[in-house]
């Protein structure tokens, strides 16, 4: 009897853990929208973050360890705050939240119009592309000195107070914040670059099925047995 019991139990367990599954595949919604810190005049907006990114990154050669070990972000959701990180999920009223990525937004005038643009520029080597009035830019974090080491030289970045390098049509200048630059007949300001974080919010009506199921499939011992 007993293992009559236990092997229904695992039967339902595959069941409803299948069902959810397919429930999961057919109404799954996903939205990752890029929030910049301090805009909150939306639905959803990004009050705080705080990082354990350092004030300084030095690389030497190709070379490089850039990790962030700890993100966490408030983020207001149709008014009422939440405390989201990477890792565990937080339920919101927007679905499950969690931090996907993050890195520097530039704030920049190029030509008198205002431009607010999320980079992919972490770690710092790395280049993002934007498209404006139809050319476009290459965007990458540009090193604030550099340290000779033997036959290599140590990059140190800011990431405090970013300087960036933009290149396009062959020129490129490098940007400081508060100083008009030219590049070309382009005419560049960079005014900050405060943090953005990517966060996907998941709405999953199969996901509670999943893990009832998987829940069943563990009561059931029945589940290591080979059956003939």
């Amino acid at each position: 009897m007993a293992l009559r019991l236990r092997r229904y139990i695992l039967y339902a367990g595959l069941l409803i853990t299948a069902l959810g599954a397919l429930l999961s595949l057919t109404t799954r919604r996903t939205d990752i929208p890029a929030l910049i810190e301090g805009d909150t005049g939306g639905d959803i907006g990004l009050l705080k973050l705080a990082t354990d990114m350092p004030g300084e990154y030095m690389t030497f050669g190709d070379s490089g360890d850039f990790k962030l070990k700890s993100v966490r972000a408030e983020v207001q959701v149709e008014g009422k705050p939440y405390a989201i990180r990477m890792f565990p999920p937080k339920r919101t009223k927007r679905g499950w939240a969690r931090i996907e990525d993050i890195g520097f937004s530039l704030r920049l005038k190029l030509n008198g119009s205002a431009e607010t643009l999320a980079l992919k520029v972490l770690p710092p080597g790395r280049e993002d592309k934007f498209i404006s009035g139809g050319k476009e830019f290459s965007v990458s974090l540009e090193p604030e000195k550099e340290i000779p080491k033997g036959s290599i030289k140590g990059k140190v970045y800011n990431l405090r107070l970013p300087l960036f390098k933009v290149k396009a049509d062959g020129k490129e200048a490098v940007l400081k914040k508060g100083e008009p630059v030219s590049l070309g007949k382009d005419k560049l300001l960079y005014e900050g670059s405060p943090l953005w974080v990517r966060v996907a919010f998941v709405k999953d009506p199969g996901l509670l099925l999943v893990y009832l199921g998987i829940g069943l499939l563990a009561l059931s011992p029945v589940a290591f047995l080979r059956f003939k």
